[in-house]
């Protein structure tokens, strides 16, 4: 997955529930709630993403 993907999946996280559920979400996955997301990386790390994230976004 780029990073672009991840990074527009930030923005509207964060723009939406807050900076804190988007952190909280990357730790439910274990990913550090500081990393940084460059549009034109891949990252294994980000494949981690997905329904279980979501759980924790909406709950």
């Amino acid at each position: 997955m780029k990073g672009t993907i991840v990074k527009c999946l930030q923005d509207l996280v964060s723009s939406k529930f807050g900076k804190d559920k988007w952190e909280k979400s990357l730790e439910s996955v274990g990913i550090q709630k500081n990393m940084s997301f460059l549009p034109t990386n891949e990252n294994f790390k980000v494949k981690k993403l997905g329904p279980q994230q979501i759980e924790v976004i909406f709950s």
